[in-house]
């Protein structure tokens, strides 16, 4: 399941990101109607969270979230690389339509951070296809220049 930058971007702003993945993980969860789910632990409260999901699939799942399920369980493990070959096959098909200057996608990439500087510099919209509430973006929007009192006077 992919979900689309502006819908991550409208649960950051709510505050509901861990409120989100809970849903997506349900919804998982209905479409293969497992007799139990491992799910990697989005909240602080791990039983929260299991119980979250457990209560938003709706059937008769057991759910199990823990912090770091993809480093201690195999099949969290195995859906995280899934997850990872995915995010790396749509950044291929961005870097056909864009180029290489894209980088990684990574916070910590040069490229990617010159890319996301380019990007903004001339005020236009975020693109479709990225994520405003990145902390990246965040961190290297350009600030937009402070106006005195006297350019509000005609």
């Amino acid at each position: 399941m992919v979900l689309p930058p502006r819908t991550v971007d409208r649960a950051v702003v709510r505050g509901g990101l861990n409120d989100l993945e809970a849903e997506a993980f349900a919804r998982i969860v209905r479409r293969t109607a497992p007799s139990v789910a491992y799910v990697d632990a989005c909240d602080p409260n791990e039983r929260r969270f299991g119980q979250r999901v457990a209560r938003l699939a709706g059937g008769s799942t057991r759910v199990v979230a823990r912090h770091h399920a993809d480093r201690d369980i195999t099949v969290v493990g195995a859906a995280s690389i899934v997850a990872k070959v995915r995010r790396d096959r749509a950044l291929a098909r961005l870097r056909e339509r864009l180029g290489d200057a894209l980088g990684s996608g990574y916070p910590s990439d040069t490229k990617t951070i010159e890319f996301v500087r380019a990007v903004l510099a001339d005020g236009r919209p975020v693109p479709s296809w990225m994520r405003a509430s990145w902390s990246t973006m965040q961190r290297v929007k350009p600030l937009r220049p402070a106006r005195t009192l006297d350019g509000f006077v005609p």
